[in-house]
């Protein structure tokens, strides 16, 4: 394929983008206003159906004409353009005065009515030119962007192994056979993921962090499954890779990004509806408890490619919750409405004007006089080559088109240069080391220093819930009943012994007594020692209670401390985690600044190689 018609081929494409584009825009604006006005009785999963019809209008390069169609009114009435020729055809007409001059046969002739294929005249360099390579370029960048994320994102993926944890596999089974969901969906743990996820489009895998079902529930856990399981059953894995397409075809126009992103919010809040609906009540107020629990564990997470996160942006997270606490099934009027104005709506966009007839060029009327005679190709003489007013307009062309393009090239240095300056200032106030290529390097909590903060205060609060347990009912006993409890509750060695001197020195006295009688200086020895046993036995049960009292407020005293620093940690890797991503937007925003400064760049070269070759075959 020569460079003519590849340049034919991408105006036939920007063409046809850019009129779905512009198209597109007015559905998108029309949507917005429809939900805008029916927010309150619209249905979640007809909202979702609603946004379906921009997805539509962009993927469709022709639509049928219909008298219903929007685009029929005013200055919305656009019509097919015919391409202009390369070649063009004329006829070679010669006057009357040497018509004689030429043979009966050559003037009589079906030569007459015969077409001359006359040489393209001089290319004539237009700004118009440019654009479909631009556009081309940004496609590139926008795919290449997207393959590089989803392929370092897959790898990581690929090195973790499967789960094999019991509760959470026959868990994971247990939801799809419930959800009549046949396919396989290996559940696999990762490291740094902030929220459950599934990945991928043509193998999908459930994506979950390894201290989420440290952190929830069996119930919570389940709600979870079934919402991301919603997203597997409804195809939005695929439908995310046919947005992600469209938005490179498109990636010009800022309305279809902020459709897109629209789409992606009424997508959660859908899946959540077809969630509540199949659960009872008493599990709604849990599924709503669930997105709070996880927002308080972990941060939302962004939308990457072939990626459906379950936390996404905290105002798509309020809508959310606000859906589910004020749920109800919608009734068949809301529903009727829903599809007449999603068929209204189908029908006035997703159409074209209709073709009138009086557009269609009517037949010239016959001429009096015979049309002159035409000559064929061998009997016209080429004219000599002179210099045109097409040369000097194609120099200047070529002359505006470099300034363009080096004042673009200018800014985009500027902006490189500011991008570059802010990545610093913020590795600098931050106090982060960051390395071009690689992303920032950022002392924060891991993972595992969160799991081990966890299991400390689990450990922690245990212990002090079971040592103020034992402490508060041996402070209700009576003494006596103290005194034989607390050597089996708190086994204590120097106690232990008093105990038995002290039921010696009983056994003793109560020999002596029946031996001697009261009044004897033995038995009197002996209830003395008596005594003094029992005193110490008393002081020392006391001392084992005031310890106690004291173990029980440095237990919790500890916990609370515990719980303070997993807070700070959890914190501590919530900032982390934003900075981190606020680097890898402004590494992403230098890259395509890179690649649009290498794009320009190289077509300012060939420019000025084609104004010197111009130049010298002017001169020659």
């Amino acid at each position: 394929m020569n460079l003519a018609a590849l340049q034919h081929v991408l105006d036939l494409a920007v063409t046809t983008v850019w009129r779905n584009s512009v198209a597109a825009t007015v559905l998108i604006v029309l949507v917005a206003v429809v939900q805008f006005l029916f927010r309150r009785s619209l249905p979640p999963r007809w909202r979702y159906a609603l946004g379906l019809l921009v997805v539509i209008r962009l993927a469709l390069p022709v639509v049928p004409g219909s008298s219903w169609s929007l685009f029929n009114l005013g200055n919305l009435r656009w019509r097919t353009a015919a391409l202009e020729p390369v070649a063009s055809v004329t006829r070679l007409s010669i006057p009357e005065e040497t018509a004689p001059a030429l043979p009966p046969l050559l003037a009589t002739s079906s030569l007459s009515a015969l077409p001359v294929a006359l040489p393209p005249p001089a290319p004539v360099f237009r700004l118009r030119s440019i654009l479909p390579w631009l556009w081309l370029s940004g496609v590139l960048v926008m795919l290449g962007t997207l393959a590089r994320q989803h392929r370092r994102f897959a790898r990581d993926i690929r090195r973790q192994p499967a789960v094999t944890e019991p509760r959470v596999v026959e868990l994971l089974a247990r939801c799809q056979a419930e959800m009549k969901i046949r396919r396989p969906l290996p559940l696999v743990a990762l490291p740094g993921l902030t929220t459950p996820a599934l990945f991928g489009f043509w193998r999908p895998r459930l994506v979950v962090p390894p201290q989420c079902w440290e952190t929830l529930d069996d119930t919570e856990m389940r709600l979870i499954f079934q919402h991301e399981l919603t997203h597997l059953r409804r195809g939005d894995l695929v439908l995310n890779g046919v947005l992600l397409l469209l938005r490179a075809l498109h990636w010009f126009n800022p309305a279809v990004w902020l459709a897109f992103r629209r789409l992606r919010a009424d997508q959660e809040l859908a899946c959540d509806a077809a969630v509540v609906a199949a659960l009872p009540p008493e599990d709604r107020r849990v599924y709503g408890h669930t997105l709070l629990k996880l927002l308080d564990v972990f941060p939302p997470a962004g939308l990457g490619p072939s990626l459906v996160p379950f936390l996404t942006r905290k105002s798509v997270l309020q809508r959310r919750i606000h859906m589910i606490a004020r749920f109800q099934p919608a009734s068949r009027l809301a529903l009727a409405c829903s599809f007449a104005l999603f068929a209204t709506l189908g029908c006035l966009t997703l159409t074209r004007a209709a073709d009138n007839k009086d557009d269609n060029p009517k037949p010239a009327a016959p001429q009096e006089k015979p049309a002159a005679p035409i000559l064929p190709t061998s009997v016209a003489k080429p004219e000599a080559p002179t210099p045109t007013r097409a040369t000097e307009s194609n120099q200047r062309q070529m002359n505006a088109l470099e300034m363009v393009l080096q004042e673009e090239l200018d800014r985009n240095d500027v902006r490189m240069a500011d991008t570059k300056e802010r990545i610093k200032r913020l590795s600098r106030d931050l106090g982060v080391t960051y390395e071009p290529g690689s992303g920032a390097k950022i002392p924060g909590t891991d993972a595992d220093s969160l799991r081990q903060f966890q299991t400390l205060q689990t450990q922690s609060e245990i212990s002090w819930v079971q040592k103020s347990t034992l402490f508060e009912g041996l402070r209700k006993l009576p003494p006596e009943k103290l005194r034989q409890t607390l050597p089996t509750a708190m086994p204590d060695a120097l106690l232990n012994q008093l105990l038995q001197d002290l039921s010696a020195v009983q056994t003793k006295l109560a020999a002596l007594r029946t031996e001697y009688g009261d009044s004897h200086p033995q038995v009197v020895r002996q209830l003395s020692t008596l005594k003094d046993l029992d005193a110490k036995i008393e002081a020392r049960v006391e001392g084992i209670m005031l310890g106690a009292g004291l173990e029980v407020e440095s237990l919790r005293a500890q916990s609370d401390s515990i719980r303070e620093k997993l807070k700070t940690a959890r914190q501590a890797s919530q900032e982390a985690a934003s900075v981190t991503q606020s680097f890898n937007e402004l590494q992403h925003e230098l890259e395509f600044l890179q690649k649009f400064q290498d794009s320009l760049k190289l077509r300012l070269q060939e420019l000025r190689i084609d104004k010197a070759v111009n130049s010298r075959t002017n001169t020659k």
